[in-house]
């Protein structure tokens, strides 16, 4: 009741200081669009209302209704004195920016109004330089392609509603911005930072976007204090290399009022029964994960560089990706269901992973492999995703057994993969039973394919010879008659 009170209050207290006081289209002024390149540019021309241009009397912009259809509301290019953007209703047709700063230093935009623009505020470097030690406070951006589009370094975002844009804040690259105290609502993505490091999130209000929160090649942020809640997917981390999933993400962090668990560089650590937002383990050792229900995130699980870990009875339902793993080894994924996600399961640049006993079923696709190496997939029911039930991409080495592949558009893909054993496998009502593309060396036997065969099985794909796709054919020499038939291999 405490939490729901504060709540309360923070979005009235943000309110409060992003509406300009009794200012609307009627009662400002109107202008035309203001461009300034240059600090000479600053003159009353160009609505220039007061000030000198240093720290201690910025020059002001204050008081004006732009219409930015034809250009941006307000450019400003090349600048390093100090300035105020204050008390602006600028408005468009979603073609150009409402106020865009390229190369600029020490500028501050303050209880500003921007709707209906490209981007609300444009923030962007040069080729040669970059924006930087910019203010953004107490505004309102709605109904826009971005909200804020953020490229920069030093910029600071606080006390703003961000609302009914495609983007809320979108960042392809910045470094030491801080965005706190804002309130991110009915937007399709909320946050979208990329390229982001060292920042600071603070004390957001993320809610009913499709989209929470998305980091990707991203390092070092520091998230505190945040709440995601009615969000399709709430929160997650992407990367390239293990660096982009090094974050400083406290329990304070919540989703649907619960904590995140993440962390990093941590061993012996056992979650057992916790009610979790979201968990991601980053270059962590010996893990027990089990009895636990993740939902409604990118990733209902992240392991990253995560080895000798037990996933254990777990239901995970409606993420993006239920289960996503990279650079892990030598775990065990057993007894856990899987579904409702758009991913079922993604590892990629594994190995020594059994996979074993799990319920995967209702996804668009079930099981993604890729790069995976000397691994077991063993007894998992694979169903009614409705695309692959199982996509074996790049990996080696691996041994697919007595799994129930039914109902899928396609049962199984095997794609560059080669050495592999696929043995005493049930297809069973799928679309399309298995195929296979530039894949040598791999053994189908002892394999139920949709109904008792009594002749080798033939699994149709391709080769290529240079830049041509070749027709080919995989043979399963000794097809069961019966699903689970008794001469197929045993576990043992």
């Amino acid at each position: 009741m405490k939490k729901m009170a504060y709540l309360i209050s923070f979005v009235l207290f943000v309110a409060s200081l992003y509406i300009p006081t009794g200012a609307s289209a009627n009662t400002l002024e109107p202008h035309d669009p203001i461009y300034i390149k240059g600090n000479q540019d600053f003159t009353c021309e160009n609505g220039v209302i007061g000030g000198n241009g240093t720290k201690d009397n910025p020059y002001i912009i204050e008081g004006w209704y732009i219409e930015a259809n034809a250009t941006d509301g307000i450019r400003i290019e090349s600048t390093t004195a100090y300035f105020v953007i204050r008390n602006c209703i600028i408005c468009g047709n979603k073609e150009h920016a409402g106020i865009s700063f390229f190369n600029v230093i020490n500028g501050k935009i303050e209880k500003c109004r921007i709707s209906c623009t490209d981007q609300g505020i444009y923030i962007f470097p040069d080729i040669s330089s970059t924006s930087a030690n910019i203010v953004i406070t107490s505004s309102e951006i709605f109904d826009s392609n971005d909200g804020i589009y953020l490229s920069g370094a030093n910029v600071s975002i606080k006390n703003c509603s961000i609302h009914h844009n495609h983007y809320g804040i979108f960042s392809p690259r910045a470094s030491d911005a801080k965005i706190e105290n804002c309130t991110v609502s009915h937007n399709e993505w909320g946050f979208s930072l990329g390229s982001f490091s060292y920042g600071t999130v603070l004390n957001n209000l993320i809610h009913n976007n499709t989209n929470g929160i998305f980091l990707y090649d991203s390092w070092f942020n520091r998230f505190r204090f945040n709440t995601l809640e009615n969000n399709r997917y709430n929160f997650g981390v992407e990367g390239s290399t293990n660096l982009a999933f090094y974050q400083d993400i406290d329990i304070s962090n919540t989703i649907e009022k619960k904590p995140i668990y993440y962390l990093v560089r941590r061993s012996n650590l056992a979650f057992d029964g916790i009610d979790a937002g979201y968990l991601g383990l980053v270059s962590c050792k010996n893990v027990i994960i089990r009895n636990l229900t993740l939902t409604k995130n990118f990733q209902g699980l992240l392991l990253i560089d995560t080895h000798y870990a037990k996933i254990l009875n777990n239901r995970v339902h409606d993420n993006y990706c239920g289960i996503f793993s990279k650079y892990s080894s030598k775990s065990f994924i057993e007894n856990n269901t899987i579904y409702n996600n758009f991913h079922g399961m993604d590892f990629s640049s594994s190995k020594i992973l059994t996979i074993s006993s799990n319920q995967i079923y209702n996804n668009s696709k079930g099981m993604h492999l890729y790069t995976v190496l000397n691994s077991k997939i063993l007894n998992n029911l694979i169903c009614n995703n409705s695309e692959e039930g199982i996509l074996l991409a790049g990996s080696s080495l691996n041994e697919l057994k007595k799994n129930c592949i039914c109902g899928n558009e396609l049962g199984l893909m095997v794609w560059y993969s080669n050495f592999n054993r696929l043995i005493g496998n049930i297809f069973y009502g799928n679309d399309k039973s298995a195929t296979f593309g530039k894949s040598v060396m791999n053994v189908w036997l002892c394999n139920f394919w949709e109904k008792p065969l009594n002749l080798p099985k033939v699994i149709y794909g391709y080769q290529m010879m240079g830049e041509t796709k070749i027709p080919w054919i995989n043979i399963d020499p000794f097809p069961a008659t019966s699903m689970w038939d008794k001469h197929a291999p045993s576990d043992r």
